[in-house]
């Protein structure tokens, strides 16, 4: 059963939470051998994975895989970390501010040679002028005119080596020139830190100074779409770590500043519950994002024993956050789900980021409950502080400890592991292992039973990459219509299959782009890999026009770069106007590739051609879309006009378009929707037809009408826009195409209505004059609300047509399909008992000639194909190309209410069709007798 509201959602990621197996361990990973019964029992629970933070084989940064998990691409947006560690510190930035991420690191004057990249891992906000950060971490910001963040930093990223210096990457003036500012700028930090009497005081205890502060990182703080527009959740976060914080303030997300919480092993864990519990049951966030990092100091400190340890605090902190939430659920205080994972593995005996994936968990929080075993169980879980493992001789140093229990913390100490410790540990968990079984005692989702690397690679959700948890957080939590079932509140559910999830889609968009206004390759809700088929100054709606047409050679070029860098794994294609013949051949050639690439690519073709009656494009198109790209399209999007280039078809009824989308299946889309016919008795409305071949939810194949209020005015840009939004909604409700189309269209008229008011007078103007074609541009940026949750009114009718077809079609002659161009001569002369249909057709065969008849309607379609074979050599290699070519053309006929069209009879001599279709008999008159009284 699905909730009213969206479920308010709390996210856990536990920095460097993955690991490999390690030998003292048997061979298994540290969450494999600590004892997490409250992560087993999410995992039990939900839904779980392996994920790839960024991509598969990347050991990718903490800023680069949380811009990942968080919905915004790396590749595109990541332009260093030190301006998130800055803002995370507490500077504030502003644009053109540049920032590094920076160490107090120990330097060696006399020969420049870094000796310790870090210091310490603890210093206090006044030591320095630049603002504290954590542990051995703080941020820098340089403020002041022509400054880039193309620079080199002076980081060496190794001990013992010479201070670098900051260099230009780009070669550019603004780069020269802040380069010069910042080893300026690091040997006057220097100088202030070698004198300073905090390092004065930490020589004479015998500890490292921190003389220098290594600079790297730089970047510029970035312009992002905020996270709440980006999602639909209003989001908050706590996070000690600064570049993680920053990262935060950077999307709008909400830092919450929580007493005790430190980023590092000395953190308040319990404290951390708390305030993301409160937060998002009392602050109005639907988003809770908690992130700790000691489990990641493990692994860099490489502390073997502690990992687990701390992989087991974490677990206490997550039992806490589901007693409190569960509180707030039974009270009525809405309903949570929660997610755990990680942004990276980081394994001990590396001591540094790797590229293994980290496991992943989703669940809602009820079923949480019933896997620990119900409210008695949950209402025994302990709060309050809790205990920290302590390893003697690592960094967590015994005056650090004192400091802890003095502000709330409860540590525990342990011997130093040597061999027959860690021996004597591991039979101790082996011996736990088997008196307490890891199995939660309900169990629903997937069948895993286990929180760690290796049990949730069984998961429904296989291994994906980070950008597909956000999609999936808002399907999970209600705010996109879910497609599958997550669980019969009271039994197991089966497997999810793991196809059914909206993971990751990558768009590679071949379409229109203007300049100025909103055509073609602007709007698309996934990350989208846009090549201009045309680069307008604005678009054809305007009196004139500027600019360029991409031919084939052009894009094959693009594809062979992006292939080379291994850049060519797309879930979807979309196509629009595509202006040569040279460069539709290419597209076609491209379909191939991506989906040799990927089988299951989506490719969604908008077949531009013209519209009411008029061709846009050169004549020799239509046949090529015919021929090169219907059979290898998805779905096809075509109008009315197009619909009926497309197939032969003069589509004046209902029953032709479905026809016409019948056809178009045969040929090779398995969904066709039919944008904008005009039909009569609707001049008010547009009639949109769809139909799929492929099983949906409720059944089997659909073919659905859907008619909405014709907006009367022209604009431009309208079927890229209802292109891109459909292959979204497909995407994302996958067997759905009732809800799919609802929502596009719904989308689409919220955009243009909007335009509409907006316009003014504009919108019934005649002319068209370039000041009225700029005030039709449509209002995209202005309704992205409504274009991504727009409002489902309800249009008039949505009626199932699946099993309301009318009559079908009766074929008269021999097969073939045919386009119409209404240019055949035809007469039809009234006889006494019959009517003759008489169309010249010089040229073709009988077996050219397709004559159908539906009710009252009459069709001649002819479809004359040639094909030739072309011998081809290219890069010394011979092949043969086949080239067909094809003639059509088609007439429809509305014949009186006396045609007896079922017993039409039709013969081809000497370029003449003749069709006798005979007179329905007319009933004899009664003669009536009246009596007159």
């Amino acid at each position: 059963m699905q909730p009213q509201q969206p479920e308010r959602l709390v996210f856990v990621l536990i920095d460097g939470v993955g690991d490999v197996s390690i030998p003292q361990f048997g061979f298994k990973t540290p969450l494999q051998v600590a004892d997490v019964p409250h992560l087993d029992a999410i995992a039990a629970a939900g839904l779980t994975g392996l994920v790839d933070p960024v991509e598969p084989g990347l050991a990718c940064g903490s800023d680069t895989a949380h811009l990942s998990i968080f919905g915004y691409d790396p590749r595109k947006y990541y332009r260093g970390r030190g301006a998130f560690e800055s803002m995370g510190a507490g500077l504030d930035m502003a644009p053109g501010d540049i920032a590094f991420k920076s160490n107090f690191a120990t330097l060696d004057v006399a020969t420049r040679t870094v000796l310790r990249r870090r210091a310490d891992r603890r210093f206090e906000d006044h030591a320095v002028s630049v603002r504290y950060a954590t542990e051995h971490r703080c941020g820098v910001v340089v403020r002041g005119p022509g400054l880039s963040d193309q620079i080199s930093g002076t980081d060496p990223l190794k001990d013992n080596l010479p201070l670098g210096e900051a260099a230009p990457l780009d070669g550019s003036p603004e780069a020269v020139h802040t380069a010069a500012v910042v080893n300026e700028l690091s040997e006057c930090m220097r100088r202030v830190l070698e004198a300073h009497p905090i390092n004065a005081e930490r020589v004479g205890q015998g500890k490292a100074p921190a003389n220098v502060v290594l600079l790297r990182g730089c970047g510029c703080r970035l312009a992002l779409q905020e996270f709440q527009v980006r999602h639909g959740l209003r989001g908050c976060m706590v996070a000690p770590t600064k570049i993680i914080a920053g990262l935060g303030m950077s999307l709008g997300l909400e830092v919450l500043e929580v007493p005790g919480t430190t980023g590092d092993y000395r953190t308040l864990f319990h404290r951390k519950a708390e305030a993301i519990a409160q937060a998002l049951a009392h602050g109005g966030f639907q988003f809770g994002f908690l992130h700790v990092k000691a489990v990641d100091d493990t692994g860099h400190d490489h502390l073997t024993e502690l990992k687990p340890r701390y992989q087991e605090v974490v677990d206490k902190m997550v039992a806490q956050l589901v007693r409190q939430l569960w509180q707030q659920e039974r009270s009525g205080n809405g309903r949570y789900s929660i997610v755990v994972t990680g942004d990276h593995s980081t394994p001990v005996e590396f001591g540094d980021h790797s590229h293994e994936p980290v496991p992943f968990a989703i669940a809602h929080l009820r079923h949480v409950v019933q896997a620990l075993g119900g409210d008695e169980a949950v209402d025994r879980i302990a709060m309050g502080p809790i205990a920290h493992p302590v390893e003697e001789g690592a960094s967590v140093q015994p005056a650090i400890a004192a400091e802890g229990a003095a502000n709330g913390h409860v540590l525990q100490q342990e011997q130093s592991s040597g061999p027959q410790q860690a021996e004597s540990k591991q039979q101790q968990h082996e011996q736990q292992h088997e008196q307490q079984p890891r199995q939660p005692a309900v169990v629903l989702g997937d069948g895993v039973q286990e929180f760690s690397e290796i049990a949730v690679a069984a998961g429904a959700l296989g291994r994906f990459p980070g950008s597909g948890i956000m999609p999936l957080i808002r399907q999970f939590v209600g705010l996109e219509a879910r497609r599958w079932i997550m669980a019969a509140e009271q039994a197991p559910p089966a497997a999810v299959a793991p196809t059914a999830l909206p993971f990751g889609p990558r768009v590679l968009s071949i379409q229109s782009h203007v300049v100025s206004g909103y055509v073609g390759n602007k709007l698309l809700g996934f990350d989208v890999d846009p090549i201009n088929s045309v680069q307008f100054s604005n678009h054809t709606g305007f009196p004139s026009w500027s600019g360029e047409v991409m031919d084939g050679d052009m894009l094959w070029r693009l594809i062979e770069g992006l292939e080379a860098n291994q850049l060519i794994n797309y879930t979807h294609l979309l196509t629009g106007y595509i202006g040569s013949l040279s460069l539709l051949e290419t597209v076609s050639r491209v379909a191939e590739k991506l989906r040799h690439r990927n089988p299951d690519l989506v490719y969604v073709c908008d077949p531009v051609m013209g519209d009411h009656g008029r061709l846009y494009v050169r004549p020799e198109m239509p046949a090529a879309f015919r021929e090169l790209v219907t059979p290898r399209a998805s779905i096809m999007t075509p109008n009315q006009f197009e619909a009926e280039q497309l197939t032969g078809l003069s589509i004046l009824s209902e029953a032709d378009a479905l026809e016409a989308c019948r056809q178009l299946h045969e040929r090779g889309p398995h969904t066709v929707v039919i944008t904008s016919s005009e039909l009569p008795g609707w001049e008010d409305h547009v009639t949109i037809l769809a139909s799929t071949t492929q099983a949906q939810l409720l059944g089997g194949p659909q073919r659905l009408r859907l008619r909405v209020p014709r907006v009367h005015a022209y604009f431009t840009g309208t079927g890229d826009l209802f292109a891109a939004l459909l292959l979204g909604w497909l995407h994302k409700n996958p067997g759905d195409l009732k809800a799919a189309l609802e929502t596009a269209v719904a989308g689409l008229q919220a955009v243009l209505q909007g335009t509409v008011q907006a316009c003014g007078d504009a919108a019934a103007a005649t002319e068209r004059t370039a000041a009225v074609s700029a005030a039709r541009e449509l209002r995209l940026v202005q309704h992205q609300g409504a274009i991504v949750r727009p409002d489902l009114v309800p249009f008039f009718g949505f009626p199932d047509l699946t099993a309301d077809l009318g009559r079908a079609l009766q074929p008269l002659s021999s097969q073939g399909s045919a386009i119409t161009n209404r240019g055949m001569p035809i007469d039809v002369i009234e006889q006494e008992n019959q009517f003759e249909v008489k169309a010249d057709i010089p040229g073709v065969t009988k077996n050219d000639i397709k004559v159908t008849v539906d009710k009252d309607v009459l069709r001649i379609n002819v479809e004359k194909s040639e094909e030739k074979k072309e011998d081809k050599e290219e890069g010394g290699r011979k092949y043969h190309r086949y080239e067909r070519s094809s003639q059509f053309v088609g007439r429809a006929l509305r014949m009186p209410e006396n045609a007896n069209l079922d017993q039409v009879k039709a013969r081809y001599e000497n370029g003449v069709l003749m069709l006798d279709v005979p007179k329905k008999p007319q009933k004899a008159e009664e003669t009536k007798h009246i009596t007159v009284g």
